[in-house]
């Protein structure tokens, strides 16, 4: 194995820098966050028609390219680096693998054109009222009637859910189970939730006897819903890996420039190993992450203990760089018109949407343990 991007993901990764260093800068995220979606429609109309990156992973059959998982890795770090405020990771990565992995035809054809395609976006309901990703505690149930069910409930955490024009929902039925839900139906309505991170929205499900027929179930469901979380995870990974860098080269300019005592603080001894130690959390996190997203893309053994090392090593650079970020720009680093407060509220919200960091150390742990 060649332990490197290939030429096509180096190219990748460049095309996704300039296109936005040149459309999701600092006063394009903060223009979003402002916005009632949380996003630019715009920007999201570039991202799917010219560089086509919500259809990487969609297979051809559907309208999209079929390309592996790793290949999104490149594009990943660059949404992360910039913090841009898009519903790709709930649509492109979460909802569109739950659909691949678990649909059944007639919901992949229904779907996943326009998943490839942009015009809908999808998302996934994963967590319960304690905020952990847990099948069995959803707050969501579903009720037998004839044709088909009715749901009733709150999935209170959607990752852009006020902006999805379908949700695949876990709900109690004498089993777990996961529907496929267009948002527009009957009984379903959405509101926004207050979130730490504003790059980043989470919305409130409430359904009140919303009626789905009997082919809204998702035939591959449950394994589909983990193996789903699984790419979101590594996904959320890479994001970071690119939250930590930003943050790095953030706190080196600002030591170039800053002076103490007639001198840049970059030349203070302390300053040079806070900088030096951001750095090898960067390469570590990067390593692990791209070793998962491998693992992950070949379905390989490795991957029972990668996935949880990716997440667990990026998530914990990305807020160790930030925090290191605001330590080296003191005072002015609080302020509303410095950045580094966006990246760090990002790396925090990270840690608490999929597992905390030492939930995915235990579980590296105890797989090496098992070995």
């Amino acid at each position: 194995m060649r332990f490197a991007l290939s030429e096509e993901q180096e190219q990748l990764r460049d095309l996704a820098r300039r296109f936005l260093d040149e459309t999701s800068g600092s006063e394009a995220v903060r223009a979003a966050m402002a916005t009632e979606t949380g996003f630019d429609p715009a920007l999201w109309r570039r991202v799917c028609d010219e560089l086509g990156w919500t259809a990487l992973s969609v297979p051809e059959v559907y309208g999209g390219f079929g390309m592996p998982f790793v290949d999104q890795v490149p594009i990943l770090e660059q949404l992360g680096r910039h913090l841009t405020c898009l519903p790709y990771l709930s649509s492109a990565i979460l909802g569109t693998q739950a659909l691949v992995l678990g649909g059944s035809e007639a919901q992949k054809q229904r779907w996943l054109p326009g998943l490839a395609s942009g015009e809908v976006r999808a998302s996934v309901s994963w967590k319960g009222s304690d905020g952990r990703w847990d099948l069995n505690g959803t707050g969501v149930g579903a009720d037998p009637v004839p044709g088909g069910f009715q749901l009733s409930g709150t999935a209170p955490y959607v990752l852009d859910g006020h902006t999805a024009d379908v949700v695949l929902v876990t709900a109690g039925l004498e089993d777990v189970e996961v529907f496929c839900v267009p948002t527009d139906l009957p009984g379903v309505s959405r509101q926004v939730q207050p979130t730490m991170d504003q790059t980043r929205r989470l919305a409130r499900l409430d359904f009140d006897r919303a009626f789905l027929p009997d082919d809204a179930i998702m035939p591959g469901g449950r394994d589909a819903f983990l193996k789903a979380r699984s790419h979101g995870m590594i996904a959320q990974a890479c994001e970071a890996v690119g939250v930590a860098e930003a943050a790095m080269d953030l706190a080196v300019d600002y030591a170039k420039v800053r002076r103490q005592f007639s001198r840049a603080i970059g030349s203070f001894q302390a300053v040079k190993h806070m900088c030096a130690d951001m750095l090898v959390a960067v390469e570590s996190a990067r390593s692990a992450a791209w070793y998962g997203a491998w693992a992950l893309s070949e379905d390989h053994a490795d991957l029972a203990w990668a996935l949880p090392a990716a997440h667990a090593t990026a998530l914990q650079a990305a807020f160790r760089c930030a925090a290191d970020c605001l330590q080296v720009h003191g005072g002015i680093g609080f302020t509303w018109e410095s950045d580094v407060h966006l990246y760090l509220k990002r790396a925090r919200a990270m840690q608490h949407s999929f597992e905390p960091p030492r939930v995915s150390l235990d579980r590296v742990g105890r797989r090496l343990l098992e070995h």
